[in-house]
């Protein structure tokens, strides 16, 4: 199994599995302003084939240094550090400093995870987004105040937008 590093190193040509070359061209047409669109020519008939977060994201990389699918990646390894961050912190708050610092280890060298940076998917950010989510509903728990509760909303929200899936963690 390699890591999501070796692929950074230029190991693995970015963008060749369909889902990647999916979104991929959605950020690409967002970038252009053609919308958000499979198509790779006009007309650009819009589609609700994929959530909406992640084309957008890289749509705004795209946007800033241009159709160059290789910098994905470089940007998902910050979001994967501060994933294991984040389950470090938790941990720690919920279970105590020793389960924590585990927990942020586990989730750093878990092959599947620290692979996902290297790929055009959405998993990066959505389980930054996920593990945010719980952090911030404990937070909520916790402080009892409306402010942490609905930065927690917007965090759900936004996960939702970029994994369907998590439309039932919002359910009454």
């Amino acid at each position: 199994v390699t890591s999501g590093t070796f692929h950074l190193v230029g190991q693995r040509p970015v963008g060749t599995e369909p889902d990647e070359q999916q979104y991929d061209t959605l950020g690409w047409n967002l970038a252009q302003g053609h919308g958000f669109s499979l198509a790779t020519e006009a007309p650009y008939r819009p589609t609700m084939y994929r959530e909406p977060l992640y084309p957008a994201v890289i749509g705004g990389l795209y946007w800033w240094a241009g159709h160059q699918p290789a910098i994905v990646p470089y940007a998902q390894l910050p979001v994967f550090m501060a994933t294991c961050v984040l389950t470090y912190l938790l941990g720690g708050r919920l279970f105590g400093e020793p389960i924590g610092r585990l927990a942020g280890v586990a989730t750093a060298g878990f092959p599947t995870l620290a692979n996902y940076p290297s790929y055009l998917l959405t998993e990066s950010l959505a389980t930054f987004l996920i593990v945010g989510s719980v952090g911030l509903i404990w937070m909520a728990w916790r402080q009892q105040r409306a402010s942490w509760w609905a930065l927690a909303g917007v965090m759900l929200g936004l996960t939702s937008l970029c994994k369907a899936i998590m439309l039932w963690f919002m359910a009454p």
